[in-house]
């Protein structure tokens, strides 16, 4: 009896072909994703663009109903029109006469952001700090909440300090007691609902280690209330700085208070981190927004940020 021989595929060349199918696929699909990326980062691009306009439009337009040349205080009033799957955040210097302004764009993914007064769009999400001068570069805007600290803006350079700029906030203890400063009354808004977190750098100067708690001091119309929320806890060495940061959840009840006030405290403690008269810390870089999550340090000096009004005032723009 006589066999045909019968062609076909080898497990190896069956093997070969799914490989090069699979290299394929992943190409395509890589493609494919690299062409959607690029249409979602246009259509961004020319959202902000089409809306920096109409925001600038409606600046001029509309100087009888605001009383100047002002920006539309929110999105509602500023009405703009986005692309299919856009979704815009907008804040202002200002609520009631905004000269400026950030918007954010986000698609997929996506986000970028445009500052009045920077010409392109950039990447990042628009935040504000609303410390005041937050790297000490100008006069002080910390305030004694306990004890009877010196708080003077200083040049003293260590290693490593100041993070930013040539100064920084220094706090001369002046007894054992706790020490406590804050920034300036209703320093943030408090709205209900919205999670607020401080973040800044410490650089501990005392003989020893010191123990710092950060937390945040409510205010209603008729004055301070207490503080509200926990405290985050530090131990910095002598000598060292470190980073510290607050987060007030967007579960705390803020109802009843007008404003929020970020406090940075030297704690009465005993044994190695008792607190005394000559202790000595340094603050620098503060940054207190609306978010969940400590954010990177920025201020009007920072590229693609300005400040809300002279320098070393609030500031705002993309992270």
């Amino acid at each position: 009896m006589q066999y045909r021989h019968k062609s076909g595929f080898t497990i190896v060349e069956l093997l070969i072909v799914i490989v090069v199918i699979g290299i394929l696929a992943a190409i395509t699909i890589i493609s494919f994703n690299g062409i959607q990326n690029r249409a979602r980062t246009a259509a961004v691009q020319n959202d902000l663009e089409s809306s920096a306009k109409s925001l600038e439009l409606y600046k001029f337009t509309n100087i009888a109903t605001t009383g100047g040349e002002y920006y539309p205080k929110d999105l509602a009033t500023a009405n703009l029109k986005a692309s299919n799957g856009t979704v815009f955040q907008y804040i202002v210097n200002d609520d009631t006469s905004p000269t400026a302004y950030c918007l954010s764009a986000t698609n997929s993914g996506i986000t970028k952001s445009i500052v009045k007064g920077i010409s392109s769009a950039v990447q990042g999400t628009c935040y504000m700090n609303y410390a005041p001068n937050p790297s000490a570069e100008g006069s002080t805007n910390l305030i004694v909440s306990a004890g009877t600290p010196v708080i003077t803006p200083s040049t003293t350079s260590m290693s490593g300090w100041p993070i930013s700029g040539t100064q920084s906030y220094k706090v001369a203890a002046t007894t054992n007691g706790t020490t406590r400063v804050r920034t300036i009354n209703n320093t943030i808004p408090a709205i209900n609902g919205r999670a607020v977190t401080v973040s800044a750098y410490i650089y501990n100067a005392s003989i020893g280690p010191r123990i710092f708690d950060i937390s945040f001091q409510p205010r209603t119309s008729t004055g301070a209330v207490g503080l509200i929320g926990t405290v985050a806890t530090y131990t910095i060495p002598s000598g060292q700085s470190a980073y510290v940061s607050y987060t007030l959840p967007d579960t705390a009840d803020l109802s009843t208070f007008v404003g929020l006030e970020p406090m940075f405290s030297r704690p009465t403690s005993s044994g190695t981190t008792a607190a005394n008269a000559s202790d000595v810390f340094y603050i620098d870089n503060i940054m207190l927004s609306y978010s969940n999550t400590p954010l990177s340090y920025a201020d009007g000096g920072t590229p693609n940020w300005i400040w809300n009004g002279s320098v070393n005032d609030t500031s705002m723009g993309p992270i």
